[in-house]
């Protein structure tokens, strides 16, 4: 055997040896940490094959159902769809294809990690990407969803374009787009609501179906009364309180409702919804003059150093 005394810490070292060296407890050895190897590769590769498929939705067949959970071969490996994660009390058939949101994948001891779900908010996010052409070219952009797998969903929309309906183009005419997406979610129902910066807006818009009145906002602790017409409270609050779940859900906001009558009785200072609305007008009408200011000033700005880098030039020259 020769050795290399120069050779340094990454250099290959070759060591000849010869087979009939080797013990049958080698051959087990070498043959165990192959078979080891083999295994952390086609887990690296499963990994790999669908790190980028994070967060989007994939097509698979039912191949088995226990108790717990619904198995789906989704191609290269069988993920276990939980009882939790179904929509409601959905039920499949084996070799039934379905759709599910790949909402993680990672690494663990035991193998590749694939967490599926079609009970979470990205699940009915892509469905809505898939299913408005708005949406999916950025036309019309989800701010946020609140959901309830199998019972309700409210899903804020909103637009740039003043001159795009984001509630009508995620319907669609006769209510054919949000019809596809409800085909595919069984008996939940969806609730579209426009999204508004003004806190006091927003509310009225999430409690919907209710007819709001007015909102009285705290700022210093995220709370608001909304006001409701009379014989409206039970339609804000839900069945089962799930309307005002959501709503405040989706705001982000705590939210209390009276009846107008009881509102008054109690004395309760609130912006009327005209207001709200004259409000958010004033509130982009102020953003757009500043955007022009803005914009004018750039010019401005841009012209007097055109005008200094010339007359240097000239300077120079001279």
């Amino acid at each position: 055997t020769r050795t290399n005394k120069d050779a340094k810490i990454g250099d290959d070292f070759f060591k000849k040896i010869e087979l009939d060296s080797f013990t049958k407890q080698d051959a087990y050895k070498f043959k165990a940490i192959l078979k080891q190897k083999i295994k952390e590769a086609e887990k690296a590769a499963i990994v790999d094959a669908y790190s980028d498929k994070q967060g989007e939705l994939i097509s698979g067949v039912v191949e088995k159902i226990t108790d717990n959970s619904t198995f789906i071969n989704i191609g290269r490996v069988t993920v276990a769809l939980n009882n939790r994660h179904k929509i409601g009390d959905e039920t499949f058939t084996v070799g039934q294809t379905i759709k599910v949101h790949l909402s993680e994948v990672s690494s663990a001891v035991g193998g590749p990690q694939l967490q599926v779900s079609r009970a979470d908010s990205g699940f009915l996010r892509r469905l809505f990407e898939a299913e408005i052409t708005e949406i999916y070219e950025g036309y019309v952009e989800i701010k946020d969803i609140a959901r309830e797998a199998g019972e309700r969903s409210k899903v804020s929309v909103y637009s740039k374009d003043r001159n795009i309906d984001p509630i009508g183009a995620c319907i669609g005419q006769a209510g054919t787009k949000i019809q596809r997406i409800c085909q595919q979610i069984g008996r939940e129902k969806i609730d579209i609501v426009q999204y508004h910066e003004l806190p006091g807006l927003f509310i009225a818009e999430a409690l919907k179906p209710a007819t709001v009145l007015g909102v009285a906002v705290n700022n210093e602790n995220k709370s608001a009364i909304a006001v409701v017409k009379d014989g409206d409270l039970r339609v804000a609050i839900g069945k089962k309180g799930i309307n005002v779940l959501l709503a405040v859900r989706l705001t982000g906001w705590k939210i209390d409702i009276k009846e107008l009558t009881t509102a008054l009785q109690e004395h309760i200072a609130y912006t009327s919804l005209d207001e709200l609305n004259r409000q958010e007008e004033e509130m982009i009408l102020s953003r757009q003059r500043d955007e022009i200011v803005k914009a004018a000033q750039e010019e401005s700005n841009n012209v007097v150093e055109s005008v200094e880098e010339k007359e240097t030039e000239e300077a120079n020259e001279d």
